[in-house]
């Protein structure tokens, strides 16, 4: 933090330990590197399947075609589904020399004498809306946007500058004019600035503003904002000016077939990355849903309290994100588990896989009495009936060769549990065998992960600190369990019969 020409603190915003989360750091980068990275990936993991992003196209329309209900030849042709009209322009543009940097200044609606168009008509099952602020889609199924716009507006500029204001990290500083001036440092010698540039009227229209906005107006405020310090734009890549809207579109899903995910469904402030960040999370979370098909929305919930155990801490209640923590492999010796260098892992490490779901047992201190060959066949046969019953439906390739809905890993204390203790119990010798995924037992150090998982027993010998818990496909809790015992298995059956359908031969 710098204040009229000196840096006046350091604010910290990372102290978790290795304990809480391995990515214990941020990270900054552009939008624009993020973008190309995934479509790289995407078109690699897609490319037997001819998956690839095609720009340039403009969505025009979209509805929902409602099925013929019964009687047709055709089955497809009996269910809703999602038509849209996109076109792509052949000829012209609509941008000019003036509006190269700036960002919102292209009006892609507007059509042009020399411009040509290839227009297609799209069928599909669902429809993602991904497309912003001013949505088409969000328009075209007449779904509200409610909430305010603030106040005032922002210059957002990325170039290279001459600044005497060291910023090898985020910089927030307040000069003679107290309007504050954000300095974020990006790759290639580039830096990020963002400065109030003032209140924002109530007849003001941020396109017509968006005219005026040049690189020496932005130096200015800059230069201004900074004062005493100096700051000289050598180059810039983009300058853009917009007003932060607060609103939440008033629902989500149009039909069961249109969906709004990112700023077309939710728009705030773009401050800590969480615009392009927030619609990641959308994708991810709508993508292992859609994969189903057959995940009941209207009559359960994905997040299910068990009926009758008491409500654990907040920490531990269903519906939290899945904990991380230091796991090992079983010893095979004395030597290997004293061995400084013995292999260790993350417990999210094994949530690999796309709409997969992730059981996790606990089998708590004292493992001669919760970890039996009863124990494992109960698991082994409920694991085998669900794989059987909901079947896994992605064709893309997520790191397992098998078509499992279900992963089931086995966590054992070792606070109380020796290496001798291993190597005679032959439940665990047999389970540390397994594939990853297919019910491998792993050493939980100490006990931290069953205590993250609320586990964490009285007592040296406490049973009760043995439990499931069910991961959903965006590893959060979706329900959790004390006891191992058949009752204990049949519980969990019973959320996963309430939130999934049963596939059908």
């Amino acid at each position: 933090m710098h204040e009229r020409g000196k840096k006046v603190g350091t604010l910290p915003v990372m102290e978790m330990g290795v304990e809480d989360t391995e990515f214990n750091y941020g990270w900054f980068l552009e939008q624009e590197r993020t973008c190309m990275l995934l479509r790289k990936m995407l078109e690699e993991e897609g490319e037997e399947e001819g998956v690839r992003v095609e720009f340039g196209w403009e969505l025009v329309d979209t509805r929902v075609v409602e099925g013929g209900g019964g009687g047709g030849e055709n089955v497809e042709e009996e269910e809703s589904y999602v038509e849209t009209v996109i076109r792509r322009a052949l000829s012209g543009d609509n941008t000019n020399s003036e509006e190269n940097l700036l960002l919102g200044g292209v009006d892609m609606y507007a059509e042009q004498e020399d411009k040509e168009y290839e227009i297609q008509t799209v069928r599909s099952k669902y429809l993602i809306a991904c497309d912003g602020g001013r949505s088409t889609v969000r328009h075209r199924v007449n779904i509200g946007f409610s909430g305010r716009t603030l106040g005032h507006k922002t210059l957002m500029w990325d170039g290279e500058c001459e600044t005497d204001i060291v910023s090898s990290d985020i910089t927030s500083i307040t000069g003679s004019t107290n309007n504050t001036m954000i300095m974020i440092p990006l790759s290639n010698n580039l830096t990020r600035v963002s400065i109030e540039a003032g209140p924002l009227s109530p007849t003001e229209s941020i396109s017509e503003t968006l005219k005026t906005v040049t690189v020496p107006y932005f130096e200015i405020l800059a230069q201004q904002a900074c004062y005493p310090s100096t700051f000289k734009v050598k180059s810039t890549t983009w300058l853009t000016c917009f007003k932060i809207n607060e609103r939440r579109a008033d629902q989500f899903v149009y039909k069961n077939r249109i969906f709004l995910a990112g700023d077309a469904a939710h728009i705030h402030s773009p401050a800590g990355g969480q615009g392009l960040n927030t619609g990641f999370q959308d994708a991810h979370n709508l993508a292992w849903k859609l994969a189903f098909l057959g995940v009941r929305y209207q009559e359960n919930t994905l997040n299910r309290p068990h009926p009758s155990q008491p409500v654990p801490a907040v920490d531990y209640q269903v519906g939290v994100r899945a904990q991380d923590g230091v796991i090992s492999p079983i010893p095979q010796d004395e030597k290997d588990a004293s061995s400084s260098t013995s292999s260790t892992l993350r417990l999210h490490q094994l949530f690999t896989g796309i709409a997969r779901f992730h059981i996790l047992i606990f089998t708590s201190t004292n493992v001669e009495q919760t970890l039996t060959p009863a124990t494992v066949a109960h698991t082994m046969r409920f694991i085998t009936q669900w794989r059987h019953k909901w079947i896994y439906k992605s064709s893309l390739n997520d790191g397992y060769v098998d078509k499992d809905l279900f992963k089931f890993h086995f966590l054992t204390p070792s606070s109380t549990t020796t290496t001798s203790t291993f190597a005679n119990n032959k439940v665990i010798q047999e389970l540390s065998n397994h594939q990853i995924g297919e019910g491998k037992i792993f050493v939980d150090n100490d006990g931290k992960v069953h205590k993250k998982y609320g586990f964490a027993p009285n007592g040296s010998d406490d049973v009760s600190a043995a439990g499931i818990v069910v991961l959903r496909p965006d590893s959060h809790i979706g329900y959790r369990v004390h006891g191992l015992e058949e009752q204990a298995w049949k519980d969990v059956d019973q959320y996963l019969s309430s939130i999934l359908t049963a596939q059908v031969e």
